[in-house]
């Protein structure tokens, strides 16, 4: 059976019920009345269900875009400063990452909410974010109290 012909079986189930006509008829009863109801029925289904389809692949453009910026801004900063020189990296660029990261986690958020990622699977690039967002402010926040140059007496 197709599935258009599955929803129109359906649909007219629904419309019977609604009209209080025999279910195996949709036109029994009130005439027309069962099938206008089941073509409108019809049209809103698949109107919603395209306006459905239109913001999920909207909601697929616009953040994979700049979650891509995002990711290549930070792959950028960590290619300046890898794990063994962040320590000389300045404190503006490191403000640049955390908010960076900050933002990524926010779309990660966004696209679990929508549906298109989830399950556990999804917690662990976010976790693991929000620790090196917190290093990074472990960093920043040293640099603040630290003496600005050596200590002569």
């Amino acid at each position: 059976m197709q599935p258009l012909a599955l929803a129109g079986q359906v649909l007219s189930a629904i419309a019977a019920r609604v009209t209080g006509a025999d279910a195996s008829h949709p036109a029994a009863g009130d005439g027309y009345r069962g099938w206008i109801l089941t073509l409108t029925s019809l049209l809103v289904v698949f109107a919603v269900g395209s306006a459905a389809s239109r913001m999920a692949r909207q909601l697929d453009r616009t953040l994979p875009s700049e979650l891509t910026l995002l990711l290549n801004g930070s792959a950028a900063f960590y290619r300046r400063w890898p794990e063994h020189r962040q320590a000389g990296a300045p404190v503006g660029e490191l403000m640049a990452e955390a908010t960076r990261c900050q933002r990524i986690i926010e779309l990660l958020e966004q696209r679990e909410a929508a549906g298109i990622v989830g399950g556990p699977a999804a917690r662990g690039p976010i976790d693991g974010l929000n620790a090196w967002i917190a290093l990074l402010h472990k960093q920043i926040n040293a640099r603040d109290v630290a003496p600005a140059g050596p200590a002569y007496v």
